[in-house]
Formats: structure tokens, C-alpha cells, sequence
């Protein structure tokens, strides 16, 4: 309803200075007979409010434009980000770990564009909790990654030496425990450990910008 009530406003200040200019525009080809002057100044007036009227509205447009790309990008990454933590998941179900990190993230800069081309800031909360949630998961996705690695390479030490040290198996067993403890901390970033309210409002959060991205671009014309 906000909504709807914004857009009637907008057009209902369009046509008034629209009007408006088109008013002054013939008054001053009226007065350009008599006045030179006057008709100077009405037609200036009047430029100027259509000048202003124009870079107004084009300045909107481009702010919806840039709002609906950066809402692209936001949207890609955390619904990306989502994905990578449910395919962590079912890894460690099976008793696997990932050797892949998470992907970079855009960075403060792009989010404080999308602030300011934005009046919902249900829109930027979602984001900054996601960035929040995935950035510590990231951080111990990295951690297992590396000792995974790590361990793969003495096993490889191992396999062609086809003999295994003493050292060697500590340095195994303890890359194991470590890697295991840092896949079971990320996934309890994601999934909230022992409370019931972090993963809902991940699944929320990102619900609202698939919806708002679904929505920006239905009315950009795109069919979903």
C-alpha cells in the first residue's frame, strides 16, 4: 500500500510540474510580443524546471538500475554461500572434508552502494547477517581445508616411501582431530549449534532477497 501511495504521489508531481512548465512556456511566448524581457525569464523558469524534472527522474531510474544489479550480485553470492554450507554438510555426513574454501565476498563498499540506492533496510539487515554468518564460516572452512591438505600430503609422503613413522602418525592423527574440529565449528555457524534460532533466519534471510530480487525484476518486465 506504501508503495502504491509513493508511485501516485510521484506521477501526481510529475504532471504538476510538467503542467506547470508548459504553463510558463506559453506565457512567455505570450509576453515575448510585448515583454522580451519577461518572456526571457518565464521561458528560462521554464527550462529549468524541466531540466531539473528530467535529472530527476533519470537520476531515479539509474538508482533503480544500480539497486537491481547490486541486488543480483548480493543475492548470487549468499544463495552460493547457502549452498556451499548444505554441501559442507552432507560432507561431513559422509565423513568427508572439503578441500575447496569459500569464495570471496563482495566487500563493504559495494554494500554501502546498495544502502544508499535502497529505502528497505530489511533488505541490507538480511545481507549483513548473512556476510556475518558465512564470513565466520568461511574462516574454519579455510582452517579444515588447510590441515586436510596438509594431511594428504604426508599421506602421499607415506604411500611412496610405503613406510609411515612414528611422527608421521601423530602429525597424521593430529591433522585429522583438527580438521574434523574445524569443519564441526563452521557448520555450527551455520546451523546455529545448540540454538533453534540461527539457521531459520538464515533460510529467512535468504528468502527476502530471493523475493526481492524475484519482485525487482518481475517489474522490470523479466518473467520469472
Amino acid at each position: 500500500m506504501w508503495k502504491v501511495a509513493k508511485t501516485i504521489v510521484f506521477w501526481l508531481i510529475f504532471v504538476a510540474v510538467t503542467i506547470a512548465a508548459v504553463i510558463l512556456f506559453i506565457e512567455a511566448i505570450q509576453e515575448a510580443r510585448n515583454n522580451p524581457g519577461v518572456a526571457a525569464v518565464l521561458g528560462a523558469t521554464a527550462g529549468a524546471l524541466l531540466a531539473g524534472l528530467i535529472n530527476w527522474h533519470v537520476s531515479r531510474l539509474r538508482r533503480k538500475k544500480e539497486y537491481r544489479s547490486l541486488l543480483v550480485s548480493f543475492a548470487h553470492e549468499l544463495v552460493e554461500g547457502f549452498h556451499r554450507c548444505v554441501l559442507y554438510h552432507n560432507q561431513q555426513k559422509k565423513g568427508d572434508i572439503s578441500f575447496s574454501a569459500m569464495f570471496n565476498f563482495n566487500d563493504a563498499s559495494t554494500l554501502a552502494r546498495l544502502a544508499s540506492v535502497t529505502d528497505n533496510p530489511k533488505i541490507v539487515d538480511a545481507i549483513m547477517y548473512l556476510k556475518k554468518i558465512y564470513f565466520q564460516v568461511g574462516r574454519h572452512v579455510d582452517n579444515a581445508s588447510k590441515f586436510s591438505t596438509e594431511s594428504e600430503f604426508i599421506k602421499s609422503k607415506v604411500k611412496k616411501a610405503q613406510k609411515i613413522t612414528d611422527k608421521e602418525r601423530a602429525e597424521l592423527e593430529m591433522l585429522e582431530i583438527k580438521a574434523r574440529d574445524a569443519q564441526g565449528t563452521a557448520l555450527a555457524f551455520f546451523k546455529g549449534a545448540a540454538d533453534n534460532v540461527t539457521y531459520p533466519k538464515i533460510v529467512d534471510s535468504t528468502e527476502l532477497l530471493v523475493n526481492e530480487l524475484r519482485k525487482k525484476w518481475s517489474h522490470h518486465g523479466v518473467r520469472e
